[in-house]
């Protein structure tokens, strides 16, 4: 069997209902190794995402779940502490500094207000 091409895709969740669907096709010459194909084009594929969506990447290495981006949303999102705080029983450790920061910039406003 001779391999001469071999595809990536990946999708990513940016946000609630907002995807990136990422693909990446390789050419394999002969004597190259189709996995070492595969862990580049999947390399590239996340260090694009990467570079797209800086703040999902703000406080990890690793890009957001779905449901951790749709939380985000939500945190970004958030008008007050009261709202933010029933944010809180869903945190995961991803998602805690993104929380630590909002909280931050709304205790700021309200502290600025007075």
């Amino acid at each position: 069997m001779t391999i001469r091409e071999v595809s990536f895709n990946k999708i990513y969740a940016n946000s609630s209902f907002l995807n990136d669907r990422i693909g990446v096709v390789v050419s394999v010459n002969e004597g190259e190794d189709a996995k070492e194909a595969l862990r580049i084009a999947a390399q590239l594929s996340d260090e694009f995402h990467k570079e797209r969506n800086p703040e999902l990447y703000k406080h990890n290495e690793k890009p957001l779940t779905a449901e951790e981006s749709s939380l985000l949303e939500d945190i970004k999102n958030a008008p007050d502490l009261n709202k933010l705080a029933l944010i809180k029983r869903h945190l995961t450790p991803a998602l805690q500094p993104y929380y630590v920061d909002k909280m931050k910039t709304l205790t700021n406003n309200f502290t600025n207000h007075e």
